[in-house]
């Protein structure tokens, strides 16, 4: 399920409801120009108990490229766009934590 959209610049709070939990997102990077560098971050919402936040980043054909495993509870790391389109990001917890997190793209 990707019904969650995110692009450049936008920032969303979810939860890991249950052990084993992924949330899915469709990362919109069609008006990104190849060479851009973005900056993706899930974990720790200040407001919010972390979880052990992990990402995983696939391109439109869900081929894996990138995944990213926190540091006291934030995952971040940057990704230099080649071919702008349709991405998508996957969020579990490497612990299987339960919690509130932020996803955000920069």
């Amino acid at each position: 399920d990707t019904e969650n959209i995110v692009t450049v610049g936008s920032s969303q709070q979810h939860t890991l409801h249950v052990t084993g939990d992924e949330d899915f997102y469709k990362l919109d990077l069609t008006a990104v120009t190849a060479g851009t560098n973005i900056t993706i971050t899930a974990g720790r919402d200040a407001q919010k108990s972390p979880p052990g936040s992990r990402f995983y980043l696939f391109d439109e054909n869900g081929t894996q490229l990138m995944m990213e495993w926190g540091r006291l509870g934030v995952a971040s790391a940057p990704f230099t766009v080649t071919n702008p389109g349709i991405y998508y990001i996957k969020v579990d917890s490497f612990f299987d934590d339960t919690g509130y997190y932020l996803l955000t793209v920069e």
